[in-house]
C-alpha cells in the first residue's frame, strides 16, 4: 500500500534523469574540446555552428503540427499520430 515500482519512479522522475543524462553528454562533449551552449530549460544544449534543422526532421514536423508554444503532451499527441496515422484509439477514453 502506498508502495510504487521502478517504472513508476522512473516515470515520475523523467525530467531530472533526462537532465542528468544530457548534462553528463554535454561533459563528455567538451571533455573532447566541442563548445556547447545552454539553450533551453531542463538542460537543453547545443553546439554552436551545428545547425540544428538537419537533425530534427521529425520535431520540425511536430511543431508545425502544433506550434511553437504546444504543451509537451499536445507534442506527445502529434507524434504519436505521426507514427499511427491511421488509428484513432490515442482519441478514444477507457
Amino acid at each position: 500500500m502506498g508502495k510504487t515500482g521502478f517504472i513508476e519512479n522512473v516515470y515520475a522522475n523523467q525530467i531530472a534523469f533526462g537532465r542528468l543524462y544530457r548534462e553528463k553528454l554535454k561533459e563528455q562533449v567538451e571533455a573532447l574540446g566541442y563548445e556547447t551552449e545552454v539553450v533551453g530549460k531542463h538542460g537543453m544544449w547545443e553546439m554552436p555552428g551545428v545547425p540544428v534543422e538537419a537533425f530534427s526532421g521529425r520535431s520540425q514536423t511536430i511543431r508545425e503540427a502544433v506550434g511553437e508554444d504546444a504543451s509537451l503532451k499536445s507534442r506527445d499527441v502529434a507524434a504519436w499520430i505521426r507514427v499511427n496515422p491511421n488509428s484513432t484509439s490515442i482519441l478514444k477514453s477507457e
